[in-house]
Parts: structure tokens; C-alpha cells; sequence
């Protein structure tokens, strides 16, 4: 089975994502993000008529802000009397907009010896009349259209434009049929390995459900940083509070409860509540669509907590020496000391140091979670899962398998025995897989982008049990290549799967923190 790419007709789009009106919307917007790749700011919206008039934003470095709207109709008015609605939606729900690019799937007609106004004339008059309405409301908006010759040529000029031709334009490739059928040969492949009536929260579990970015995943995130914001919100205040106030001129106690700063520590408490604000910001980021730059922003997370950890600890250090000069020896951890503080001299003298305290055990909770595979394993391209015989791994990629797709969720699951490393693995990948056998090994991991891609998730591609493979010491060149083609690809992940005892022999060297170990139920 060979496969030559498919004719591009924007009105004979494959129906990706239920319809090929959302098929449409998705495909604009790719060529819209890659017309500005790495340049600025984009947020893809999906509202089923509640985006706001439009189907993505993109803010730029000139601050200039774009809106894309996409309208799959073929009848120029009908098109231009949505679009208008979506226009004045626009304006109301987007204050910063500056540009609004309408999408069309066809090239509207010239200008001809024939009556009536021509599309182009249309479109112009429509242009025309909404930059008036913008000017009303003291506005100024660029309106451009990109029409189906405009789309294509912005389609051709894709990095990766063969995957996403083959994806929008073949109504054979990764159809639901394809994953469906998928799905039941893997399962069968698996054998006795897999038993779904036995399926128990385990270790892996949580591990794929942050690999594969699924919604627990991004419940649990979003779980953990509500609970350290709850915890923390009262404490942070008030040491934003202290450390906007004037250096004191002396380390007199403050009125009322609490005890003024010593001077040598105001600068370290300012430094950590303005680490704070930064772990709060970059937290903020952590649950957004996969993107090349996810990966620089978890690791800004991790160090922004554990700056501030750093400063937690300076603040402690001072403040219990601060506390054993000012009274005695050990009073920072003498609970009768406290007590009679507070009882006899209204005073509570370590009440700065319970604060930073309380927030230094939060911080380190919420630090030790970003790190644990729980987390991180959200933000990595590759996972090696290793495990002695037995344990369950592929019980475990299997029932990843069956819970991803009940969340219409996209997995591929193959199995070291159906490859032999020593030959080429494109053929044997697109073999395995029952797409064309002349697909390259780019353009599969393509095709597995434009659907993660469309979903705004990842597609997960797994190799189990890579030791029952033969030439099985072939396999880390292999698993090296396939790495570097996940580099720009943030939508596909890999994982592959080893018997502890053959990891040596398996795996490439110098991805010991992509690895975990399943030791069993």
C-alpha cells in the first residue's frame, strides 16, 4: 500500500474533531501559529460559539494583537453575515485586538462583465463597513481575509507540511476506524500480559496520567497549587506586608503581637516575597497546551520554588539566631517560652518565624510534588519504563491504552517482538502501525503531531517489552533517532518499556531522568 498526497480542498476537509467545521477552525489557526512561530504569544480558544469571535489570539512582540476566525462556507454572503457577528463579538470581548484575519475554504469570484457585485467586491465593501464600526467605538482594526489560495500557500509552507496535508486531506489516515482497530490489536497482541477486569490504581497510574497530560493530570495540578495557595495565601501577605514597610532604626519589638525584623534580614524577606510572586506566575503556566516552551517553564517553576526555599531558609537561620540572642539559647523551639510570652507580655517574639516556617514546609511540599514523577514526567518527551518480569508493565500500557481512549485521548501501543532494530524502522513502524508502508518515520510522527495538535494534548507512542525484540542491542541507536524527532514535536511522546535486567543493553544511555521503575502491584 503506497500513498501519494492527497489533493488539497479546503471544502473536503477530513472531519477532525467531530466535524469538518472544527477541522477547518484547527487547520486555520496551525497556519496563523506557524506564520508567527516563535514569535510572541498564542492562545487557541474553543467555545462552540462562546470563543468570543474568535478561534484563536495571538499577541506579538509588537503588541500588536491577532484574531483568527475561520467560517466554513462556501456562500460569500452567508460567510460575511457570520463573520459580521463574530466581528462585533470580537470588538466587545477583546479590548487589546488590533488585527482580525477572516478565514474562507474557497477563493471568492473577480470582478466580471456580468451584473451584480462580485465576491471580491463583497468582501472589500464588507472590510469596508466594519473598520467604520470599529472607528465608532474609537478603534482601529486591520482586517485582512485569507481565502482558499492564501490558505494553501500558507499550508505548503509548513515545516512539517507532508504530515499535515496527509492529516486534514486523507480520510484514510488515523481515522476513528484506524484507532479503533488499533486499539483491539494491541489489546489482542498483549494476551494473558493484559487482564481489564484486574485494572488498579498503581504507581504507573499517576506516572502516564502526567506523561500523557490527561484531565486527572491537570486536576491533581491544579489541586496542589489551590492548596498551596490557601496555605500560604494569609502568612505571604503579611510578609509582603513587612517588607514594604521602612527599615526600622533599631530591632525594637513592633506594637501589638509581633516583633518588629532584625535590619540584616529585610533584604532576604524581600527578595522572598518577590520570589513568591514569580512561583505564583510561573505556576500559572504549568496546565496550558503542550508547546515547545513547556519545558522551560516547568523548569522556571521548580527554580523559582526552590529560590524561594533558599531565601525560607536565610529568614529561619536569622530569625532563630535573632530569637537566642535576644533571649536565650534555644527559645525559638521552647514551647513554655512562647507560652509565657504570650501570657504575661502579650507578645508572641517568634510569630515572624512561625510564618516563614509554615510557608517554608508548604513551599517544600509543593517543590517535592513539581519534582516527583507524578509531575515532571508531564513535561518530558521521552518515559523508559523498567520493571522486573511480571510487575505489570504492560498491563499497565494497556490499561493506559483502554482509559485514554474512553477520554478520547490518542495512544499507540507496539510491541518489541513485532521489530527487529537491525533494520530500517520506518517501514517496520508504518507496518506495525497499518498505515502506507512508504511513510517516513517524520512523516508518521507528523501525522501523530497534527492529532495531538487538534486535540490540544499529546498522542502517546509506546514500544513495550523492547528486550523481545531481536538484535535487541540495536535498540538505543533507534531510540535515539526517534528521541531527536520529538525535539520540535511537542505534541507526541514516546515511551518504551524493559525488563530491568536489559535496560543496560535497551535503552540509550543519558536518559536516566526519564526513567522509571515499575516493581509490581
Amino acid at each position: 500500500m503506497s500513498s501519494s498526497l492527497p489533493d488539497i480542498d479546503f471544502t473536503r476537509i477530513v472531519p477532525r474533531g467531530g466535524s469538518q467545521p472544527a477541522a477547518f477552525e484547527d487547520l486555520c489557526c496551525q497556519l496563523a501559529q506557524a506564520d508567527h512561530s516563535g514569535n510572541g504569544d498564542y492562545r487557541r480558544l474553543h467555545g462552540a460559539g462562546g470563543d468570543g469571535g474568535v478561534e484563536c489570539l495571538l499577541t506579538l512582540p509588537n503588541e500588536r494583537v491577532v484574531g483568527i476566525q475561520a467560517k466554513f462556507v462556501t456562500d460569500v454572503s452567508r460567510a460575511l453575515t457570520q463573520a459580521e457577528k463574530s466581528f462585533r463579538t470580537a470588538l466587545q470581548q477583546h479590548p487589546d485586538l488590533t488585527d482580525y484575519i477572516v478565514c474562507l475554504p474557497i477563493d471568492p469570484t473577480g470582478k466580471t462583465a456580468r451584473r451584480g457585485r462580485s465576491g471580491q467586491e463583497r468582501i472589500a465593501d464588507w472590510i469596508t463597513k466594519r473598520k467604520a464600526d470599529a472607528e465608532q467605538q474609537q478603534r482601529r482594526i486591520e482586517i485582512v481575509f485569507w481565502t482558499e489560495s492564501n490558505l494553501r500557500e500558507r499550508l505548503l509552507r509548513l515545516p512539517r507540511r507532508d504530515g499535515a496535508i496527509r492529516y486534514y486531506f486523507d480520510q484514510t489516515l488515523l481515522s476513528e476506524d484506524w484507532w479503533s482497530n488499533h486499539r483491539r490489536q494491541a489489546i489482542d497482541l498483549a494476551g494473558p500480559r493484559y487482564a481489564p477486569e484486574s485494572s488498579v490504581e498503581t504507581k504507573p497510574t499517576a506516572w502516564f496520567h502526567a506523561f500523557g497530560r490527561t484531565p486527572e493530570w491537570k486536576k491533581k495540578l491544579g489541586e496542589h497549587l489551590t492548596t498551596y495557595s490557601a496555605a500560604t495565601r494569609d502568612d505571604l501577605r503579611d510578609l509582603r506586608r513587612d517588607a514594604s514597610r521602612q527599615p526600622r532604626s533599631s530591632d525594637r519589638e513592633a506594637d501589638g503581637w509581633s516583633p518588629a525584623w532584625p535590619r540584616e534580614a529585610l533584604p532576604t524577606l524581600s527578595a522572598a516575597v518577590a520570589q513568591a510572586g514569580r512561583l505564583r506566575a510561573g505556576c500559572d503556566d504549568l496546565s496550558a497546551a503542550p508547546n515547545e516552551t513547556e519545558k522551560i517553564a516547568y523548569e522556571g517553576c521548580v527554580g523559582h520554588s526552590s529560590r524561594l526555599l533558599d531565601h525560607l531558609r536565610a529568614l529561619e537561620s536569622f530569625l532563630v539566631a535573632d530569637l537566642d540572642r535576644r533571649y536565650f539559647p534555644g527559645a525559638s523551639t521552647s514551647p513554655g517560652f512562647r507560652q509565657q510570652q504570650a501570657e504575661r507580655a502579650g507578645a508572641l517574639p517568634a510569630d515572624n518565624l512561625d510564618r516563614v516556617q509554615r510557608v517554608l514546609r508548604h513551599t517544600e511540599t509543593l517543590r517535592d510534588w513539581l519534582r516527583s514523577p507524578d509531575c515532571a514526567l508531564a513535561f518530558e518527551p521521552i518515559l523508559f519504563l523498567t520493571g522486573p518480569a511480571g510487575a505489570g508493565k504492560t498491563h499497565a500500557l494497556c490499561d493506559t491504552l483502554t482509559s485514554r481512549a474512553a477520554a478520547d485521548l490518542r495512544t499507540a501501543v507496539l510491541f518489541g517482538h513485532q521489530f527487529d532494530p537491525a533494520r530500517a524502522l520506518d517501514a517496520q513502524l508504518a507496518a506495525n502501525l497499518a498505515l502506507p508502508h512508504d511513510l517516513p518515520l517524520s512523516t508518521i510522527l507528523d501525522l501523530f503531531e497534527a492529532e495531538g495538535w487538534t486535540h490540544s494534548t499529546v498522542v502517546l507512542l509506546c514500544i513495550d517489552a523492547v528486550d523481545e525484540a531481536t538484535h535487541r542491542e540495536r535498540w538505543p541507536d533507534q531510540i535515539r533517532r526517534l528521541a531527536g524527532l520529538l525535539d520540535d514535536r511537542s505534541h507526541v511522546r514516546l515511551c518504551v518499556s524493559c525488563r530491568t535486567p536489559f535496560a543496560e543493553t535497551c535503552l540509550p544511555h543519558g536518559y536516566e531522568n526519564h526513567s522509571v521503575e515499575h516493581l509490581g502491584f
